[in-house]
């Protein structure tokens, strides 16, 4: 929200966006990067082993391709056992 609303021009608001992104996104990379270093400098990170990730703790996510398939093939199997009856 504004102190109060501010009419610009396409032009203008093109400058401003470019601007944006030429000097204020590296910036908070940079930011991120520190923030990040200095985390992992205090140690609030755990430290992990890639040994110690197991397949079986990882779950697949869902596609959609998957989840499509899945409700075929309930609906067919619904669609079979109500003919069944």
């Amino acid at each position: 929200m504004s102190i109060r609303n501010v009419d610009l021009s396409k032009e203008i608001r093109q400058k401003v966006y470019s601007g944006f992104e030429a000097k204020a996104i590296p910036l908070f990379l940079k930011l991120y990067m520190s923030v990040t270093k200095l985390l992992e400098d205090s140690q609030l990170f755990p430290e992990y082993d890639e040994d110690f990730i197991t397949p079986s703790a990882v779950t697949p996510r869902a596609t959609k391709q998957s989840l499509e398939k899945d409700s075929a093939a309930e609906k067919k199997t619904a669609s079979e056992a109500s003919s069944e009856e």
